[in-house]
């Protein structure tokens, strides 16, 4: 269903279905509502669904290093940008704590392995599922997973996931 909060000019987050992007979320701007979808380059599973079209703010198209890329998405991969207030009062994650990491272009799922004391500077090595990795990340880059479900954002509770102990 599509989100009537959303008109041309929107700028949104948009997560992908297509292997190895799963978990992300890119920042993009809505061009234009379709109804019905009707290009060939659009990730649906009903040619008749209402959609989307978006241009991402940060990824490019493969044959350009300018020129944004732009696409048609289902409603179901588009939310509102998540709130900015979430969080703890003094700003800090703890271990095991559901974070978006703002890496390679976008923000990806990941959950908080250890946290580096230097000092009063804190680093986070966040543990990713899709693909598996462990990056360490400065505060700047780390905001509080939130879910949109049902138009409401939710924030899910500590995991300690993957199957490896944390």
């Amino acid at each position: 269903m599509a989100n009537p909060a959303f008109t041309k000019g929107s700028i949104v987050e948009v997560s992908s279905d297509e292997p190895g992007f799963h978990g992300a979320w890119y920042v993009a701007t809505l061009v234009n509502q379709l109804n019905p979808l009707k290009a060939s380059n659009t990730k649906t599973k009903n040619p008749k669904q209402f959609g989307y079209l978006i241009q991402y703010d940060t990824l490019l198209k493969d044959d350009s290093l300018v020129e944004h890329l732009t696409e048609i998405v289902e409603p179901s991969f588009v939310r509102p940008l998540p709130p900015c207030n979430l969080g703890r009062d003094n700003g800090d994650f703890e271990l095991y704590d559901v974070v978006d990491a703002y890496h390679r272009e976008g923000w990806w799922i990941g959950v908080v392995k250890k946290v580096i004391v230097e000092g009063e500077m804190r680093k986070y090595t966040v543990l990713f599922e899709n693909p598996p990795e462990e990056v360490e990340f400065e505060r700047a880059q780390l905001r509080l997973h939130v879910d949109w479900i049902d138009r409401c954002w939710q924030v899910p509770q500590k995991k300690v996931y993957f199957g490896f102990n944390c």
